[in-house]
């Protein structure tokens, strides 16, 4: 089971996902703990770091308090950048400070390599194309 998280706080995950003002951390962190006693697997949270969003040192340790109690892994995603994107990746030294702070704290957080960005093709990129009226293929 995979959840989209990013985000420490409901505060921040409802501006990001408003699916959050239905479901907050809470209830959704009750049910994932839930999964993981009936299915004896872990849930694997997905968190994409965005620059200056939620990507500091301080929403690392935030999330490693908001997770001390679940098991789970944790795939780090950084933001794929495109045109006229109000949303930045944050840095390198950024993202391994980011997984620094959470293998310190024991989680096992892997940071997920992505394709196609060079072309716009990244996760999320050709959805955001065909939303705004451009053809990706072009």
């Amino acid at each position: 089971l995979a959840i989209s998280l990013n985000a420490p706080d409901d505060d921040l995950r409802s501006r990001l996902m408003p699916i959050n003002r239905a479901y907050p951390l809470n209830v959704l962190l009750d049910a994932a703990r839930e999964f993981t006693k009936i299915a004896r697997r872990r849930v694997t949270f997905e968190y994409i770091l965005i620059d200056g969003v939620n990507s500091s040192r301080a929403d690392a340790e935030k999330l490693a308090r908001l997770l001390k109690d679940q098991r789970c892994k944790i795939n780090l995603i950084v933001f794929n950048e495109y045109p006229d994107s109000p949303f930045k990746a944050p840095s390198a030294k950024d993202v391994s400070a980011f997984q620094q702070v959470l293998l310190d704290r024991h989680f096992t957080a892997m940071l997920r390599k992505s394709k196609g960005s060079d072309i716009l093709a990244a996760c999320g990129q050709l959805s955001g194309a065909y939303q705004n009226g451009e053809n990706p293929s072009e």
